[in-house]
C-alpha cells in the first residue's frame, strides 16, 4: 500500500487475508441491507434479473464472493465503477434542479426515512411505556404528523415529549434522539391535551414542536443527524453553482425567506401544506412585528426573536471570519483543523436559524391571534384564520 498523506508518502504491506478480516464487517452490513431492502421490496431473489456491482470498494473479490453467496446470483461489475455513483448523484441533482433533463430523461427519485420515528408514551390500558410511531419507516421525505396525546396524571408541570427512533413498540428497544419540554405555569389536571407536530426533512433534519390544546402554550425542539453536520442545503449549492461565484451559505439562507405567495384552493384540504402555509403566514406577520410593540402574550417570544438574530447575526460574522483564514491558509493539517470549526459553526448558525424561524413563526401567530398586525400583512389575515380553522376542525 503506497499513499500520501499531508505531504509525507507511506508504504507498507498488507496481506489480502488481514484486509478482508479488517473489512468483513463492513461487508456483512452491506449485504444485511441489500437483504432489507429486498425485503421491504415485498421480492425474492428469484425475481431479480442482475446483482450489479457499483462503487469503487466492489472490486474488491469479498465483495463479490458475498453478493454471490446471498444472492445465488453471479454478480457483474459495472463498467467504470468508480464514477457510477458520481454519475448517479450529478442525475439526482439534475431532478431536483427541475430544468435540466428532458421530458423523456426525466425519473422520480424519492427520499425515505431509514427508522421509524415515533414518541415515548403510556398505554392507557396496560399503563406500560410503549413508542407510540408517528413517521414509519421508508416514508417518503420531507414527511410531517400532528398526533394528540393526554397528560397521565394530576398535578403536571411540564409535559415531556421523548423522541424515539426504531421499529419496537417497547422504547427500551429503540434510540432516544432528544426531548421536547413543555413548561407549565399552572398545574395541569390529567387528561389535558397536548398536539405533538414532528416533520421530518429530506436531509434528515427532525423537529418537534409540542403545544397544549388548552391555551397554546407550546415548545420547539430541532434535531440534527450528525451525518448531515457538514452537508449545506440544496437552495445554497443550486445558488453557488448557478452563479459563477463563490456565494456564502449565509447569504443564500438569509435570503430565501420573502412575502407569501398564494396556497391554490386545491391544496387547502392537504393538511401538511395548510400547515406549511400557516407557518408561511405566521413567519411573514412574524418578520413584521419585530420592531413593533408585542401583544402581551408574546413578550417572552419577541425578546427571543431580538437574542436570536443577535446570536444568528455574530455566528455569520465568525463565519466570515474563519472561511477566509481558511482560504489563506496553506498547511493541510491546519486546514483541515479550520474546516472542522467551520462545519460546528455552520452546524451552530443553522441552528439558531431555526430556532429563530420557529421564534418568528409564533411571535407571528401570537399577532394575528390578538390583531396587532402590520399593516403590510393585512391581506393575509382571514387566510390565515380561514387556515387555522380548517386545520383545528
Amino acid at each position: 500500500v503506497d499513499f500520501e498523506c499531508d505531504g509525507m508518502r507511506v508504504q507498507f504491506e498488507l496481506a489480502r487475508e488481514d484486509f478482508e478480516d479488517a473489512i468483513e464487517p463492513l461487508v456483512e452490513r452491506s449485504m444485511a441491507t441489500t437483504r432489507d431492502v429486498i425485503l421491504a421490496a415485498g421480492s425474492s431473489w428469484d425475481e431479480i434479473d442482475e446483482f450489479l456491482l457499483v462503487g469503487g470498494s466492489s472490486r474488491i473479490p469479498l465483495i463479490a464472493a458475498k453478493a454471490q453467496e446471498l444472492s445465488g446470483l453471479l454478480p457483474r461489475l459495472a463498467s467504470n465503477p468508480d464514477e457510477l455513483i458520481a454519475h448517479g448523484a450529478a442525475l439526482y441533482a439534475a431532478t431536483k434542479r427541475g430544468d435540466i433533463l428532458d421530458a423523456a430523461a426525466r425519473f422520480d427519485v424519492v427520499n425515505v426515512n431509514a427508522h421509524s420515528l415515533g414518541v415515548r408514551g403510556t398505554d392507557a390500558a396496560t399503563k406500560h411505556k410503549v413508542n407510540k410511531i408517528l413517521i414509519p419507516r421508508n416514508t417518503p421525505l420531507p414527511a410531517s404528523r400532528v398526533y394528540s396525546f393526554v397528560t397521565s396524571r394530576d398535578g403536571q408541570r411540564n409535559a415531556k415529549v421523548p423522541l424515539l427512533e426504531g421499529e419496537s413498540e417497547n422504547p427500551d428497544f429503540c434510540t432516544l434522539l432528544g426531548e421536547c419540554l413543555v413548561k407549565i405555569d399552572v398545574p395541569l389536571p390529567k387528561g389535558t391535551g397536548i398536539k405533538v407536530l414532528c416533520n421530518y426533512a429530506a436531509n434528515g433534519t427532525i423537529s418537534v414542536t409540542a403545544k397544549l390544546a388548552h391555551n397554546n402554550t407550546a415548545a420547539y425542539v430541532e434535531i440534527r443527524r450528525d451525518g448531515y453536520s457538514t452537508l449545506e442545503s440544496l437552495d445554497v449549492w443550486t445558488a453557488r453553482l448557478t452563479s459563477g461565484g463563490d456565494i456564502q451559505s449565509t447569504d443564500v439562507l438569509t435570503q430565501l425567506a420573502g412575502r407569501p405567495t398564494a396556497l391554490p384552493l386545491a391544496d387547502r384540504t392537504d393538511k401538511d401544506k395548510v400547515i406549511a402555509r400557516l407557518d408561511e403566514l405566521y413567519r411573514f406577520v412574524g418578520k413584521l412585528s419585530v420592531d413593533s410593540t408585542p401583544p402581551a402574550s408574546a413578550v417572552q417570544t419577541h425578546r427571543l426573536v431580538g437574542s436570536m438574530q443577535q446570536e444568528t447575526s455574530t455566528l455569520k460574522q465568525l463565519i466570515r471570519q474563519l472561511e477566509m483564514r481558511h482560504q489563506q491558509t496553506e498547511r493541510f493539517q491546519d486546514r483541515l483543523e479550520l474546516a472542522g470549526q467551520l462545519a460546528q459553526l455552520k452546524m451552530a448558525w443553522e441552528h439558531s436559524m431555526r430556532l429563530l424561524d420557529h421564534s418568528l413563526v409564533v411571535l407571528g401567530r401570537e399577532c394575528i391571534v390578538e390583531n396587532l398586525v402590520d399593516t403590510k400583512a393585512d391581506g393575509f389575515l382571514d387566510e390565515a384564520r380561514e387556515l387555522q380553522t380548517v386545520l383545528d376542525g
